[in-house]
């Protein structure tokens, strides 16, 4: 083995780094472009090179299309810098098949000279399930707060369950897209299935007038109970300009009638 007749301190080395099911390389950093001198099995497992095909190279025969280049530069970086570097990379098996590679690159030096240690292990799935998380906790948002749009003109979000601060920051944040987006005039939203905490002040139902009037749109809310009509009533200061219906029909009877040409 190359690397076993280059450097007889790292006999000792060697066969633990065999024992890590995980990949494990060893570059000469006093070699011209820094080139493997040992894989592990866990290396030739993962990536599908054999010892032969990978001794000698430089370790960016893993790199493709999509691997990140800033984090490319960042390792070039603390390689030269004799710095230990960790992130998790795009990488490609000799198959071309993609894999998620968290890498750690340590310098060591044996016999004054210096060598690179670069521990690899396979987290695609844990990153594939991270996607799956992220696209759950979108669906889960996008039921959570629904908008629907009527036509160019009028949206509908249709509110059940409670109401809390994040709920509020999330729905402001959706309909300001949404808003931004098109060129919409009215915004009711159907508080019919809402419960209303009583920790929850006026300051969510005011930032979200606000944030529609700034779009410029004007926001109407509708299935407003007895029981809600007083809570609207006791908790807001300036309810003068909106706009409160018993349920979303009247509502939008109340836009049909106000439109430019009705007779």
């Amino acid at each position: 083995m190359e690397f076993l007749q280059e450097q007889h301190a790292s006999s000792l080395l060697v066969p633990t780094l065999d024992l890590i099911e995980n990949g494990a390389v060893i570059t000469n950093a006093a070699k011209p472009d820094n080139p493997i001198v040992f894989v592990n099995k866990g290396f030739e497992r993962v990536t599908g090179y054999s010892t032969k095909e990978a001794v000698g190279r430089n370790c960016r025969f893993l790199q493709g299309e999509e691997t990140d280049k800033s984090s490319i530069s960042e390792m070039k970086r603390a390689i030269k810098l004799v710095r230990p570097f960790e992130r998790i990379l795009l990488n490609y098996r000799k198959d071309g098949t993609p894999f998620w590679n968290r890498i750690n690159i340590k310098p060591v030096r044996l016999d004054k000279t210096l060598y690179f240690i670069g521990l690899q292990y396979d987290v695609t799935d844990k990153m594939n399930l991270n996607v799956d998380i992220e696209a759950a906790k979108k669906e889960i948002e996008d039921l959570s707060i629904p908008i629907i749009s009527l036509d160019d003109e009028t949206m509908v979000v249709p509110l059940v369950g409670q109401m809390d601060a994040n709920r509020s920051f999330l729905l402001i944040d959706k309909l300001s897209d949404k808003l931004f987006k098109t060129e919409t005039e009215h915004v009711i939203v159907d508080v019919t299935g809402l419960y209303l905490d009583s920790s929850m002040t006026e300051e969510w139902i005011q930032n979200l007038r606000n944030t529609v009037r700034l779009l410029g749109a004007e926001l109407i809310i509708s299935g407003v109970s007895p029981k809600m009509a007083f809570y609207f009533n006791r908790t807001m200061n300036d309810i003068a300009d909106m706009q409160f219906y018993s349920s979303l029909q009247v509502a939008l009877g109340s836009i049909k009638r106000n439109r430019p040409g009705r007779v």
